[in-house]
């Protein structure tokens, strides 16, 4: 496996709810001179958010992902009254990630949290992984994240609540 030490020590460090230090431009520019292409078409693929490719992070992330989307909705229906039976067996971490997220007051923490757990599954996913592909694929995944936080907006989340409300209240009004 391809070691790309200069590459991964060249990044700045990403930490959570903190803006990013770099786009993903700038990171393809860093990996344009050693990455080997294999493992630039696993990280343009993950760059556009298709983590559908076989590879041991994308799998990793992607049941994580999976049983904690059907858990959510799991316990969504539970709380809802709509008894239902599980689809699949889950475990303590997911069941509990699940109930955390959906204990929150507001949305944007429940979503909030959401990013936590992500991260946190990124972080466990990096142990052991060094200088790899593995490495900069997590890396680029921690960068998606980060990105996509920034963009969050709590004032222009609720002028476009407000749009939708009022647009409702209108047609209700017209009825």
């Amino acid at each position: 496996m391809a070691k790309y030490y200069f590459t991964l020590a060249s990044l700045p460090e990403l930490q959570l709810f903190v803006p990013a230090p770099i786009s993903v431009e700038q990171f393809f520019d860093r990996c344009a001179a050693e990455v080997k292409e294999r493992d630039m078409h696993y990280l343009r693929k993950t760059a556009e958010g298709d983590w559908s490719f076989k590879h041991p992070v994308t799998d990793a992330w992607n049941q994580y992902m999976d049983d904690l989307k059907h858990e959510l909705a799991y316990q969504r229906s539970e709380r809802q009254g709509r008894k239902q039976e599980r689809t699949r067996l889950t475990n303590r971490d997911i069941q509990d990630a699940a109930r955390h997220i959906l204990h929150q007051k507001h949305p944007l923490e429940s979503e909030r949290e959401y990013i936590r757990f992500q991260w946190e599954l990124l972080d466990r996913l990096e142990s052991g992984y060094f200088f790899d592909s593995r490495r900069l694929i997590l890396y680029l995944m921690k960068l998606l994240i980060a990105l996509r936080y920034a963009q969050f907006d709590t004032k222009e989340g609720e002028n476009q609540f407000e749009e939708v409300f009022s647009s409702v209240r209108s047609r209700i009004e017209s009825l």
